[in-house]
C-alpha cells in the first residue's frame, strides 16, 4: 500500500488527513498543488519548505477568499472510548490459558473381579424335539402339515407404498421497486419517462402519434424524468440514495402513480401566456410557448 501512491492519496481524502496529501503530493513533484493545499488549510510546517521550492512564485492568489475546509462527512455514531458498545466480546487468550488446567489426573484404581463359572457345555445328542421323519419341510410333508397352509399367511405384499410429500421451502425474493408497481398499473408516455424508460417512451410515441423527430423532446424528457425523482448525498465516491416521488398511494400499496410535472394546468397556464404575448405583439415569444405547450400535450395524462 505504500507503494502505490493512488491508494494513499485516495486513503488521505477520505480520511481527512490533509498532512498526508500535501506529503504526496510533494513527493511526485507536485510541489505548486503541494504548496496550495497547504497554504489553504494553514500547515506552517509544510510552508517554508515548499515555498523554497517554488522559487519565488506566489500562489497565495489562487486560494479563494470564501475557501472552506472540505473533510468526509462524519460518521453517524462515533465510538466512545469505554463505552458500552454492542460488540461481541471474546475471551482473550491469556485468559483462556489460565483457566485450562494441564495437570496429569491420577490412574485410576484397577478393581479386579473373578469371572462368573459357566455351566459345562451339554455334548450329548438332543433326543427331543423333532422326531424321526419329521426332517420334511414342505407343505405336503408331515412337518408342513402342521405349520398349515402357506397360502393363507397375511403378509401384507399387496400394500403400495406411498410417496411421501414434497415439503414446501418458503424463499424469500425482492419486492418490486416503485416504478414497476405504477408502470404495471398504467404505462402511458409520461408513466414511462418518470420511470427512466425514454426509449420505451419513444417507440409508444411513434407508434401513436407518428413522431419522427424526438430531438425537441429531450429536454422535456430529462425535466419530467428529474421532476419525478428525489436523491439524498451519501458517502463520498457512493452513489446517492434515490427515491421517486408520489402522486397518488405510498410504497406499500400495489396502486401508485408518479408525480407529474406536466399536467393540464400547467398546459393551460402556458396557453394563457402565449395568447397574452400575442395580444403584446410579442409573435415569436408566443410562437416558443405555444410549441412548447403542444410538446409537453404528449407527457402529460389527464387527470
Amino acid at each position: 500500500m505504500r507503494q502505490d501512491v493512488m491508494s494513499r492519496f485516495n486513503n488521505a481524502l477520505m480520511l481527512g488527513a490533509v498532512e498526508e496529501r500535501v506529503k504526496v503530493m510533494a513527493e511526485m513533484g507536485q510541489v505548486p498543488l503541494a504548496a496550495l493545499t497547504a497554504k489553504s488549510h494553514n500547515l506552517t510546517e509544510f510552508i517554508p519548505k515548499l515555498e523554497e521550492q517554488l522559487q519565488g512564485t506566489d500562489i497565495s492568489a489562487h486560494i479563494p477568499a470564501n475557501a472552506r475546509l472540505l473533510l468526509p462527512p462524519r460518521p453517524l455514531v462515533r465510538p466512545v472510548k469505554g463505552g458500552d458498545l454492542n460488540w461481541p466480546l471474546l475471551k482473550s487468550v491469556k485468559d483462556i490459558f489460565q483457566k485450562t488446567t494441564f495437570d496429569v489426573p491420577p490412574p485410576a484404581e484397577l478393581n479386579f473381579v473373578d469371572a462368573p463359572e459357566m455351566p459345562p457345555e451339554d455334548t450329548e445328542p438332543h433326543m427331543g424335539g423333532w422326531a424321526d421323519g419329521d426332517d420334511d419341510l414342505s407343505p405336503g410333508g408331515a412337518a408342513g402339515a402342521q405349520w398349515g397352509d402357506f397360502d393363507d399367511l397375511d403378509l401384507g405384499g399387496d400394500d403400495i407404498l406411498k410417496e411421501a410429500p414434497e415439503e414446501k421451502v418458503a424463499t424469500l425474493g425482492m419486492g418490486d421497486t416503485l416504478q414497476a408497481k405504477w408502470l404495471r398499473r398504467r404505462r402511458l408516455p409520461c408513466d414511462l419517462v418518470a420511470a427512466g424508460e425514454f426509449e420505451e417512451a419513444l417507440t409508444l410515441l411513434r407508434k401513436r402519434l407518428g413522431l419522427i423527430n424526438p430531438d425537441p423532446l429531450e429536454p422535456l424528457f430529462r425535466e419530467a424524468y428529474w421532476a419525478t425523482c428525489s436523491a439524498l448525498p451519501s458517502f463520498p465516491q457512493a452513489q446517492s440514495l434515490q427515491w421517486p416521488m408520489l402522486a397518488e398511494g405510498n410504497p406499500k400499496l400495489r396502486d401508485i402513480a408518479p408525480m407529474l410535472l406536466y399536467t393540464s394546468t400547467s398546459i393551460a397556464e402556458k396557453v394563457k401566456e402565449g395568447g397574452k404575448l400575442t395580444t403584446e405583439g410579442k409573435f415569436p415569444e408566443a410562437l416558443a410557448v405555444f410549441r412548447d405547450a403542444l410538446q409537453t400535450i404528449p407527457l402529460s395524462a389527464a387527470a
